[in-house]
């Protein structure tokens, strides 16, 4: 019995410290993360556009969902050299329609109004396996999302559908690995499946909307 008791406090200690050294890793790379220091030269400009450049020229992990409120009207001005902390600060002042996270090392934009109800059960749905296979172009990421099962669920008892854009060329970024990264995941929701996609793979932003003019349509973009 005495055993059994000590076995079971040395587990929990090996268990707490196992917690405590990942908790304390997420949080160095955060730091990393928003203390990373960008020159911006951005006058009136929208808000895809702010985190485009942040995602793509300076290669910020984003993720956006769109309020319903915006207009993608340009008014943002970002001038200078800040960290990125500082220059997410100044987004959402200028854009109050929206607060920013971290989340899983990703910087994730959530409307602060009108936020679409569908979305949020969206990028919360669990997902049991993510398995995009050996893709080779974005468009496959996106539709393994909407072939896992539980958003299939989902999407057929809200009668949704994923808008399906093909009519594009990708060409592989300077970024492309040579041998794409593994994207296969378990237990998680949608919401991770785009954050991780975002954080480990070349493409650095995700972004989620209704299709213009429509209420049951809606987009992901990579």
């Amino acid at each position: 019995m005495k055993r059994q008791i000590v076995s079971k406090i040395v587990i929990g200690i090996i268990l707490l410290f196992t917690a405590h050294s990942r908790a304390a890793s997420q949080q160095k790379i955060n730091d990393a993360i928003l203390n990373q220091s960008i020159e911006l030269h951005l006058r009136k400009v929208t808000l895809m556009h702010a985190l485009g450049t942040l995602s793509v020229e300076h290669r910020v992990p984003t993720g956006i969902e769109y309020s319903a409120e915006d207009k993608n009207e340009p008014k943002l001005y970002l001038e200078g050299s800040s960290s990125v902390k500082k220059i997410l600060d100044s987004i959402v002042k200028q854009e109050p329609l929206y607060r920013w996270e971290l989340v899983d090392g990703v910087i994730n934009f959530v409307p602060v109004r009108n936020r679409d109800p569908f979305f949020e059960t969206l990028l919360n749905t669990a997902v049991s396996n993510y398995d995009p296979g050996k893709w080779t172009i974005k468009f496959e990421l996106r539709d393994a999302i909407e072939k896992t099962p539980e958003v299939k669920k989902l999407l057929e008892s809200k009668n949704v559908e994923l808008a399906k854009y093909r009519d594009y060329i990708t060409y592989p970024s300077i970024y492309t690995p040579k041998d794409p990264v593994d994207l296969r995941m378990s237990n998680t929701t949608v919401r991770g499946i785009l954050n991780q996609i975002v954080r480990i793979s070349e493409h650095k932003r995700w972004s989620i909307g209704w299709r213009q003019g429509e209420k049951n349509v809606f987009s992901i973009w990579l």
